[in-house]
């Protein structure tokens, strides 16, 4: 959805990001580029869903518009940058909703939600578009660029904000009919924050801002994730078996002959003028060759060998765990399900692992309206170079947090 929103915003500005800045026949670098005064732009709302009523979106925007002097506060003056600013309406979403799934014919699942807490979600998002030189020219024109990595967003009553991957198609985790998530890996702290990174995403932060004494999560024991780990992956194998038997099925022996003979021959006519050749590459192929039957086997074979291998990893961390008393610690893995001994099952977030998580049901209170925040999802990545580490260190120093907290619950 991030994406989607940035490149709408990328396009509807395009006429905008065409005007020329100045003409410089200084060097094109990072000086120049600091030296250059940005501007705030703000630029018109994003549509919510309907149903919600003309106060509830008043309610909305105060928010909202308060949201943006804090960020103004921090980053008053741009440098090399135009900072453009949107608010998203709030649009209906759920906190804490159960999934319940069902297999599609090509084997994938699709999750239908039940039930749930309603609330409204919406978003505060700031674009900045790089300055850059058009052209070589003796004069060069300095411009907007109409792409940006460089972004700060932030998003209230998000369903389970700061969250990664949920495994595969194939693997659909739940407890007590709550989808797993694997959380971001929280490696610093920011502020008394937790400070989250993106995995392969060195210019990325996140912050959650929830309930004092309270979290939006329930993390996911050792054991549970074991315990469904095992099953899922015997199970796993087993269908890569079935895979095998229905994608290599077993011609007849004299199908398998004629093919075997089709070969030979043409080997035969290839070399028939060099006797020594001719029988060097019959005999590599007879000996290379198999039957379809030996194919598979060989086949399964691997898979069997694979499936032995990887139960008994699984199996061995059990009795690890259990014996080292960590089952009820947080399950906090790098990826999902490792079927080597190179990649622990388990390892530390400042390893780059992430929790697993479900949404916590008891964390909402449906005693407050909808437009009332109860969680906030900070987060915020810019581009290398001067520019965008001046964005990020004002952030980071300047930004008041304290003031996004007490917003929780109002």
């Amino acid at each position: 959805m991030k994406f989607i929103t940035l490149v709408l915003v990328s396009i509807h500005l395009q006429s905008y990001c065409q005007g020329v800045i100045t003409t410089t026949t200084a060097n094109c670098d990072d000086k120049l580029y600091m030296s250059l005064d940005g501007k705030w732009k703000t630029k018109h709302d994003y549509p919510g869903s309907p149903g919600f009523s003309k106060t509830e979106q008043q309610e909305t925007f105060k928010r909202l518009d308060a949201v943006h002097k804090l960020v103004f506060e921090a980053y008053p003056e741009p440098k090399g940058v135009d900072a453009v600013w949107h608010r998203t309406q709030i649009a209906n979403s759920f906190f804490a909703q159960k999934i319940k799934y069902r297999k599609e014919p090509d084997g994938s699942f699709t999750g239908d939600d039940i039930n749930g807490n309603s609330t409204g979600k919406y978003s505060y998002t700031a674009s900045f578009f790089h300055y850059y030189c058009f052209n070589d020219a003796p004069k060069r024109e300095v411009r907007v660029s109409g792409e940006t990595s460089t972004w700060l967003s932030i998003d209230v009553n998000a369903a389970l904000p700061g969250l990664g991957s949920k495994g595969s198609d194939m693997d659909n985790m739940t407890i007590k009919g709550y989808q797993v998530y694997q959380r971001y890996p929280a490696k610093e702290t920011w502020k008394a924050y937790e400070f989250f990174h993106q995995p392969g995403s060195y210019n990325f932060r996140g912050v959650l801002i929830c309930r004092r004494g309270s979290q939006p999560y329930l993390p996911v024991s050792r054991k549970q994730y074991l315990d469904y780990c095992i099953p899922w992956l015997d199970k796993f194998y087993d269908q890569m078996l079935q895979g095998i038997l229905s994608e290599m099925p077993v011609r007849s022996k004299e199908e398998q002959e004629a093919t075997k003979n089709k070969w030979l021959n043409k080997i035969d006519q290839d070399y028939k003028n060099n006797p020594t050749k001719k029988e060097a590459a019959r005999k590599n192929y007879l000996d290379s060759y198999r039957t379809d039957e030996q194919l598979r086997d060989e086949k399964k074979d691997k898979v069997m060998k694979l499936k032995a291998t990887t139960l008994k990893l699984y199996e061995k961390e059990m009795e690890k765990t259990t014996r080292e008393g960590l089952l009820d610690s947080p399950a906090i893995i790098y990826d999902w399900h490792p079927v080597t001994a190179d990649i622990p099952i388990f390892m530390t977030e400042a390893e780059g692992g992430g929790m697993l998580v479900t949404a916590n049901p008891s964390y909402w209170r449906k005693d407050l309206p909808k437009y009332a925040p109860q969680i906030i999802w900070m987060h915020w990545t810019w581009n290398s170079g001067a520019v965008g580490e001046n964005f990020r260190k004002r952030i980071e120093e300047y930004f008041p947090i304290e003031k996004l907290q007490a917003m929780i619950d109002k």
